[in-house]
């Protein structure tokens, strides 16, 4: 791994406003928050040369980013209770962006996606000790141009 010289620690910060309600068959919860990351460090390979059977090779780049981070993003989400069951419902989204465009490609900060729903069911055996699960993780596309960094 290559690293940058005078490499900077990333420094971030971040705000969250969470309502919640809660009773005795049901709770909802909703949040929104801001984080803003400066000197993100940015990991990435870069072709540096070739080798005799003309495959490319690579080296590991470190490197802060010049550019701010801004993540916008909220969730909202429910719970129903009954007896043994619980069911949950959520949904959420961030907008992680650079130079005032959505992220697009980057797995250390994820790229922008659509909504994410998130559908759970537990029931409860407790006679057994035990929990059955169900879940499911639906996200909805998005289209956009994005920032690469």
């Amino acid at each position: 791994v290559i690293y940058q010289r005078n490499l900077r620690p990333s420094i971030g910060q971040n705000v969250e406003f969470n309502v919640d309600y809660n009773s005795k068959y049901f709770n909802v919860r909703g949040a929104a928050f801001y984080q803003v990351i400066n000197n993100f460090i940015n990991s990435y390979g870069q072709d540096t040369s070739k080798n005799g059977g003309g495959n490319a090779t690579a080296k590991n780049m470190s490197g802060n980013l010049p550019e701010t981070i801004n993540i916008y993003g909220y969730e909202v989400s429910g719970n129903v209770k009954y007896k043994n069951f619980l069911g949950t419902f959520s949904v959420a989204r961030s907008w992680p962006t650079a130079r005032g465009h959505l992220l697009a490609d980057t797995y250390a900060l994820a790229a922008t996606t659509g909504n994410v729903f998130i559908l759970k069911a537990d029931y409860d055996v407790r006679r057994w000790g035990l929990t059955l699960t169900w879940l499911s993780r639906f996200v909805t596309n998005m289209y956009y141009e994005g920032y690469s960094i």
